[in-house]
């Protein structure tokens, strides 16, 4: 091979590679905060008890007032899908349990969860319902959504048997 051939190859195998290194290259989607908040318009105080994701350990107890909502935080996505998928699990992100009891003025309650089976989430029910389920949210302003806990959750719950736990 003389020293013209061989300043084709390295010339060629630059390009290759530059071309490659382009085609690599990927355009970072931009970050979408949404939040998360639950209203409770359901005509009783309303504590909500979050468990754990593994063994179910108590993780935290709010109550919101008749009225009132409670704001739960807020995550970032890359990927629209999850905001507009009604099956996606999105609002985990922003408290990460598996179960979420609804005690209404210590009298009924309701425990709503989630967990996912080879791959796909599964919801209790009544799943249209359920505060993990992104469907269940109404977006009052861009990324910002609500859960409206109301007469019909209260109706859904069962009564306890002496104090509500």
């Amino acid at each position: 091979m003389n020293f013209l051939e061989i300043g084709k190859m390295k010339n060629l195998i630059l390009f290759f590679c530059v071309a490659l290194f382009l085609c690599s290259c990927v355009v970072d989607e931009e970050l979408s905060g949404i939040t998360y908040a639950v209203a409770n318009e359901s005509g009783l105080d309303v504590e909500i008890i979050f468990r754990g994701q593994v063994s179910g350990e108590f993780v935290e107890s709010v109550e919101i007032v008749n009225g009132n909502f409670l704001d739960l935080g807020t995550t970032q996505t890359r990927n629209e899908s999850l905001i507009t998928d009604p099956n996606s699990d999105l609002p985990n992100q922003v408290y990460p349990t598996t179960l979420a009891k609804l005690i209404f003025n210590n009298e009924r309650e309701i425990e709503y969860s989630r967990i996912t089976v080879d791959g796909v989430n599964v919801f209790s029910e009544p799943s249209s319902r359920n505060i993990y389920k992104q469907g269940n949210y109404n977006e009052v302003q861009d990324n910002n959504f609500v859960f409206t806990i109301t007469q019909e959750d209260y109706n859904n719950a069962t009564p306890c048997d002496g104090p509500c736990e």
